[in-house]
């Protein structure tokens, strides 16, 4: 019985140090969610390259895990003022408390 005894314990002990489980504890690393998001100077917005609407825009924003989502941005830049869609994106970020990065390449390598 002894012999059992000592012939579990460093599989026990392993498996408690390689964190067995379903993955969902705080030491195990997630992936971060990204929400790419592009605004444009006719006032189009696009989500993943999709059409969106600022109501749809802010219940994605509040759906993206806290502490582990981001929004990429980007906004075409033209001479004159950006669109007023971009400060409401900007607005919709602050107020799900989501951090947002500026993309200068509007498919976001410049972030990757």
């Amino acid at each position: 019985m002894k012999l059992k005894r000592l012939a579990i314990a460093p599989v026990l002990a392993l498996a408690l140090l390689s964190g067995c489980g379903d993955g969902s504890g705080s030491t195990a690393k997630r992936k971060r969610v990204v929400l790419k998001v592009g605004v444009y100077h006719s006032g189009e917005i696009l989500v993943g390259g999709i059409e969106t609407r600022l109501a749809d825009l802010d219940a994605r924003m509040a759906a993206l895990p806290r502490g582990n989502g981001v929004v990429w941005l980007y906004r075409e830049m033209k001479r004159s003022a950006p669109p007023p869609e971009s400060v409401e994106i900007l607005n919709l970020a602050l107020k799900n408390g989501v951090p947002m990065r500026m993309a200068g390449n509007e498919d976001f390598s410049d972030l990757e």
